[in-house]
Formats: structure tokens, sequence, C-alpha cells
């Protein structure tokens, strides 16, 4: 009797754990969101300097207690060269100019790593509450139209950043790889064959002699 009261005890408590993980991602999205709302008000843009940094390392905490960690890190490196390569390579193109006269303003940014860290957080975070999600999504976007606010960049500057960390954390680079494999296998096989056919009238000249 006493062991299977230990054991109900031990059952429950293993429960409690995991219903204090599995809620953990929500808490740390709202303390993030909380503490910059709190930390910046009423300053729009140093409130979005604070969630392009907070959101990321919010979605690298969950992909960390899901043992996902390196490729986050790997989609997050994809993602920076997305953003400094077009803003090192435009130079003074139109495109790449600042509503403040600056140049290497395309893609934004702060509007990429926002979008990045709440698409990831969205997507790849199960145990995400829907409002943890509905608060994740608008804090990316005040991200972006806060940018724009202080005249750092142009809407479409924005546009290109939200698009482009929304790709990059939905690739996989798994499948990628196996896609890769497949292509190239394909080409070997079929320049394989193109090679034997080739070499077949050498040898039909070779036999007629």
């Amino acid at each position: 009797m006493a062991e299977s009261l230990e054991k109900g005890r031990a059952g429950k408590s293993g429960l409690a754990r995991k219903g204090m993980w599995k809620q953990a991602p929500n808490t740390v999205v709202f303390c993030v969101l909380g503490i910059s709302v709190l930390a910046t008000a009423p300053d729009n843009r140093r409130l979005g300097d604070m969630l392009q940094i907070g959101i990321p390392v919010a979605a690298l905490a969950c992909a960390s207690v899901q043992g996902g960690a390196k490729a986050f890190l790997g989609r997050y490196l994809f993602l920076e060269i997305g953003i400094k390569t077009p803003k090192l390579t435009l130079g003074a193109h139109p495109l790449n100019r600042r509503p403040d006269g600056g140049l290497q303003g395309f893609p934004s940014g702060h509007t990429a790593a926002a979008t990045f860290g709440a698409v990831h957080l969205v997507v790849h975070c199960a145990s995400l509450h829907p409002l943890a999600k509905g608060a994740l999504v608008l804090a990316a976007s005040f991200t972006g139209l806060s940018r724009v606010e202080a005249g750092r960049h142009t809407a479409w500057q924005v546009m290109a950043g939200t698009l482009w960390g929304w790709v990059s954390a939905l690739i996989c680079f798994g499948e990628l790889r196996a896609k890769s494999r497949d292509l190239w296998r394909k080409v070997g096989l079929q320049t394989g064959f193109m090679s034997r056919n080739s070499a077949r009238p050498d040898r039909d000249q070779r036999d007629n002699v």
C-alpha cells in the first residue's frame, strides 16, 4: 500500500514537472516582451532595439530546451549573411539608402532579427500558447514600424527584412542537404549514362576495323 502511494506521488510530481516545462516557453516570451516594454517605454526606437535582441534570445532558449540549438544557430548565421551581404554590396544604390541619408539600409536588420525569432518560436516551439504567438507577431511588426518611425529605414527595407527573417527561420538545412545529394546523384547517373553512350561508337568503329 505504501509503495503504491509513493508511486502515485512520484507520478504526480513528474506530471507537475512536465507541466512546468511545457509552460516555460510562454513564461520566457511574456517576460522578454514585458521587460522590453517596461525598460524602454515610451521610446519606440529603444523598444525596437531591445526586441530585435530579446525575441531571438527567447527563440534560442526554446531551441536549446528542445535540443535544436545547433540548427537554430545555423539558421541565425544564414540570416546574418543575408542581411550583411546586400548592405555591403549595394553601396550607394537608392535601395540601400536610409531615409536619414545614411547607407547600408537594405534590408532592415532589426526587423529581420525580430521576425526570425518570432517565426522560429511560433513554428518550432510546439508548446507556445496562441496568445504568446500573437504577441510575438505584434512585437516583430512593431519592431519594423519603429524603424520607419525613427527614419532609419523605408517601408520597402522593412518589408525585405521581414521576408528574409521569415525565410531564414523556416529553412531546413537537413532537407536541403538531402535534396542536394539526390540532385548530384541524378547528375552523376546522367553523366555516366552519357559517357557510356558516347564511348559505344568508338568501340563499334574498332570492332568494324
